[in-house]
């Protein structure tokens, strides 16, 4: 037998949140948005869930069963099918097209009981929207039943433009089949981002006012968000962007601690994740020689060491494994890129995952691009002081806080925003 002297590294999809950034992101953020997950992108999946809830619940059908999860996907089905109809995009949207291909019409039991729909249950609405659902106060804890919010919700959402999605549901879980014409129809109603009306918005601003209640400090950013057109001008401008959680802070004061713990985790994080990244292609075998250390890594370590002192002043902060805490003592970019490698190795290993690097050798292959790692360091070479390095950099790496989702959701239930 032969062998290689090359050795067979991991995928970087097996390596993730490399330097344990989502512990405290996530609890950073949950301070204004608790009820979101990034996945959670459409309220309509909410009365969805409810109504579906609802209609297995009377068919003695419930959580605490081994089959809930496959009749939940089965009743779902029908609501993914007529989004596709109708020519919406939605969770498993490529296996629902496949669903109706060639058919003029389709029964429960056509789809097959190994069809693809049915292999990753925890993919779609039930995944993905059940611990929301809990936050918005539809599900009670342990999402074992709807909450009598939930219950208004799922009436509210059963029936649609004369069209009654709880009626159709019913004849798909019986066995009957739905026409085209029917799912197009429902499709029509029922599309994942069209604006409901009535009673359905009516049971959203009361779980917004009930949230309001339970968390007041958060009532303001609900009654007066950032607007669409200023979370546009973030995605557009490193400059605003850099200045967005200070003006929030100043904005929403009852906030403003947890705004200002954001932006200096942002900048830091950033900062943090693109040494790291240097790192990475220093030891990486491809590409052209990366240019040895000079000013701007001298800037940005010293940036970095200054922004965890204030991080770690302030009360209730959220360090992970250390990290921030030694960063705040230390100085100099070889001192702070050793604390960072350190730090990326006993993470990894400590959730049984792969470094992508240790000990100078790469674990971990095609992790991050050289070529644009390239252009970015050129870009920071240009900016005329630390600041404006730092605000490249943050957002550049910027994170998703929600502030979109929740315009979204507040234009579904009808608020101007």
């Amino acid at each position: 037998m032969k062998f290689s002297e090359y050795t067979i590294t991991q995928k970087p999809e097996q390596s993730v949140d490399p330097l344990g950034f989502t512990q405290p992101f996530g609890a950073l953020r949950s301070r204004w948005y608790a009820q979101f997950t990034v996945l959670s992108n459409s309220p309509a999946y909410h009365g969805v869930l409810a109504l579906v809830y609802q209609l297995l619940a009377e068919r003695e059908t419930t959580p605490g069963m081994e089959k809930f999860t496959r009749r939940f996907r089965e009743a779902e089905c029908l609501w993914g099918l007529a989004n596709v109809t109708a020519g919406q995009s939605i969770l498993n949207v490529t296996k629902y097209q496949a669903i109706l291909e060639g058919r003029s019409s389709i029964a429960l039991k056509d789809i097959g009981y190994s069809n693809a729909i049915f292999r990753s249950l925890a993919y779609g609405t039930l995944g993905h929207y059940s611990n929301p659902s809990v936050a918005w106060c539809f599900l009670e804890r342990g999402a074992a039943r709807l909450t009598p919010l939930g219950n208004q919700l799922a009436d509210a959402f059963a029936t649609r433009e004369r069209q009654s999605l709880r009626g159709a549901l019913e004849r798909w879980l019986d066995g009957k089949a739905i026409t085209s014409a029917e799912l197009q129809t429902l499709g029509n109603a029922y599309s994942i981002d069209k604006t409901p009306l009535g009673a359905e918005r009516k049971v959203w601003r009361a779980a917004v006012h009930a949230w309001c209640n339970h968390a007041p400090d958060t009532r303001a950013i609900w009654t007066d968000p950032p607007t669409a057109d200023e979370l546009q001008t973030l995605r557009d401008d490193a400059a605003a962007y850099r200045n967005f959680f200070p003006v929030m802070a100043t904005r929403f004061p009852r906030l403003a601690q947890s705004f200002e713990q954001a932006d200096r985790f942002e900048a830091m994080s950033a900062v943090c994740l693109f040494l790291f990244e240097r790192e990475y292609l220093l030891c990486h075998d491809a590409g052209p020689a990366l240019p040895a250390p000079g000013d701007v890594e001298s800037q940005l370590a010293a940036a970095l060491a200054r922004l965890a002192k204030e991080y770690m002043a302030q009360n209730f902060n959220h360090d992970t494994k250390g990290l921030f805490g030694a960063l705040a003592v230390a100085s100099g970019h070889s001192a702070i890129t050793t604390i960072i490698m350190r730090h990326h190795v006993d993470h990894q290993k400590g959730k049984n995952t792969q470094p992508y690097m240790d000990n100078g050798e790469l674990r971990v292959r095609d992790r991050f691009d050289r070529q644009a790692f390239t252009a970015l360091h050129e870009e920071l070479a240009d900016q005329d002081s630390a600041n404006e390095r730092v605000a490249l950099l943050t957002y550049r790496y910027r994170r998703d806080w929600h502030f979109d989702r929740a315009v979204r959701y507040a234009r579904y239930f009808g608020e101007k925003v």
